[in-house]
């Protein structure tokens, strides 16, 4: 890293722990704590996407000079500071959105989702996605911004992508995140409850109802109630597994034809279905969406409860 500059030698008062994480390749990745940093470090608010490694990412932002020596870092040979924004600062994910948002906005939400350095180009055809490839690599190479080729696929008629797996048919939830959910044995702790909610509510928009099947989790996480593990929970926890086990497919939005939006309400929850009428004039689902109700809206005559999903929905 010395001779393609990246780092240099330090006189810092700051000095971080080197650590070496195991890659699933059997290689290590070189990696540095920066907890104690991180706990003094005002956290940037800049947003990422809901939904690595493409890009040499984080190593081609500059770090501001009277910033460098709080990235010092202590080794074997002696004490070093990067000039370059490492990986491990707690802002560095928004520092690296905010950059690539920014070269290429024109392309986002057009043929183009970024995720810190995964870039998503996606097209009709083979001759559009060329051409759409071509612009963002133009785009890279004017900011003089390096992609290793090896950890590029171009050309693919199925990817997966933040723990989904999007094709021509669809979209699914990333079949090895699912074996993962469905491997998971009865939770013991409020921990363990909170864990396996956290994976499945990523997958929310896959499951009818998601709301109203978990509700009996998330009431048993919540600090006023003892945990005991009962068959209403039991049952929760199997339904929601069994509907993410099954690999439900979600259509993809065709934003030039119309759109179906199916509302339920109920005094302890709402729901929505979007869908649409695919080619051969079948309803095909887009995304389900659900929500529990709270106190107030509990008490809420039927009519005005319909009103309510109709107005949350859109």
């Amino acid at each position: 890293m010395i001779k393609v500059n990246r780092i240099r030698e330090s006189y810092s008062p700051w000095a971080s722990p080197v650590t070496l994480a195991k890659k699933k390749s059997n290689s290590y990745r070189f990696c540095i704590d920066y907890h104690k940093l991180n706990a003094i470090t005002i956290p940037d608010a800049y947003l990422l996407p809901r939904i690595d490694e493409l890009l040499e990412r984080f190593h081609q932002v500059e770090m501001e000079e009277t910033e460098k020596e709080k990235t010092a870092f202590i080794y074997s040979e002696g004490l070093y500071e990067f000039n370059v924004m490492p990986f491990g600062l707690r802002n560095a994910p928004g520092t690296f959105q905010r950059i690539m948002d920014k070269i290429l906005r024109e392309y986002i939400g057009n043929f183009v989702e970024i995720y810190v350095d995964d870039i998503m180009i996606y097209s009709k055809n083979l001759e559009e996605h060329i051409e759409h490839i071509e612009k963002v690599l133009q785009k890279l190479q004017e900011y003089n911004l390096v992609i290793k080729l090896k950890k590029c696929k171009f050309y693919q008629k199925k990817i997966k992508f933040l723990g989904h797996e999007i094709g021509n048919d669809g979209l699914k939830p990333n079949f090895k995140k699912i074996e993962t959910i469905d491997k998971i044995k009865e939770p013991r702790t409020v921990t363990e409850v909170r864990s396996f909610l956290g994976l499945c509510s990523y997958y929310r928009r896959f499951v009818k109802g998601f709301s109203k099947i978990a509700k009996p989790l998330i009431e048993l996480t919540k600090k006023e109630v003892d945990f005991k593990w009962s068959d209403e929970y039991q049952k929760s926890f199997n339904e929601l597994k069994k509907i993410l086990v099954k690999n439900p497919i979600l259509a993809h939005p065709d934003f030039s034809k119309e759109f179906i939006l199916i509302t339920d309400a109920l005094a302890d929850g709402l729901g929505a279905i979007l869908s649409q009428k695919n080619d051969e004039d079948k309803e095909v689902v887009i995304a389900y969406a659900s929500k529990n109700t709270n106190s107030t809206e509990r008490n809420y005559p039927i009519t005005d409860l319909e009103c309510l999903a109709i107005i949350w929905a859109t």
